[in-house]
């Protein structure tokens, strides 16, 4: 079932995408067709009374307090839109990628997670591999729209962050602070989009990269409880 999901969700993306450009205009046919599959995807959950399940409910609050460290992401997009002065992207392409991001949470950080918990039992270390390395494989479908090196770069960090993102929504028991920090991240990396691939790009990857894993080990290390594992048998 979550391979139809994330296959569904690409076609839709791509699709949606294709037909923007063809109108004449970019990201807004996008950004309607993610909210829907969005809106469907959370009304199913609701249904089928799997919301909890899948960590769409509030965590407590030390665990928002846990989320600050991804924001390492986001801050450094910032800094490099800020230092290169970069325009502002328009409203469509913001909602676009951030409806992205909370499609995707739900599909690898709430149904994947679920579903590899059933798998892997208690080994968080390998669920957040399995996860992060999914994860990364799925960036490479950005390759249509840039750059070879610049792709597998994206998808390498990409799979840093999903690592330090299964670590966070086990502990939290819920998927909320990474939609939330996803949403940041993306926002953010729009205004990147056509950046150079230069030797200080590729360390800034780099560093990001070793920074989330890193972070993940560290979290995991501290006293970790895989409350979702408890719950897997209620999933088909």
């Amino acid at each position: 079932m979550i391979i139809l999901w994330v296959i569904g969700y690409g076609i839709i993306y791509f699709a949606a995408e294709k037909i923007s450009v063809q109108t004449g205009f970019p990201h807004m046919i996008t950004a309607f067709a993610l909210g829907i599959f969005l809106c469907a995807a959370v009304i199913a959950l609701l249904k089928g009374n799997k919301a909890k399940l899948w960590g769409v409910k509030t965590p407590l609050p030390k665990y928002w307090v846990a989320t600050l460290p991804l924001l390492v992401l986001p801050a450094a997009n910032v800094y490099f839109s800020l230092s290169a002065q970069r325009e502002m992207p328009d409203i469509w392409h913001l909602l676009t990628v951030i409806f992205a991001a909370a499609c995707e949470e739900l599909l690898f950080r709430g149904y994947l997670v679920v579903f590899l918990t059933r798998s892997f039992k208690k080994g968080i270390v390998c669920v957040a591999a399995a996860n992060a390395a999914l994860f990364g494989i799925f960036h490479l479908l950005n390759i249509s729209g840039q750059g070879f090196y610049y792709t597998l770069l994206q998808a390498v960090c990409a799979a840093s962050v999903g690592f330090a993102f299964v670590i966070v929504t086990l502990k939290a028991d819920s998927i909320l602070p990474c939609i939330v920090v996803h949403c940041l991240i993306n926002a953010s990396s729009v205004s990147q989009e056509g950046t150079v691939l230069d030797t200080e790009t590729a360390v800034a990857f780099v560093a990001v990269s070793v920074w989330y894993v890193l972070y993940g080990i560290i979290l995991c290390c501290n006293g970790f409880s895989m409350k979702r594992s408890k719950r897997n048998e209620a999933l088909h």
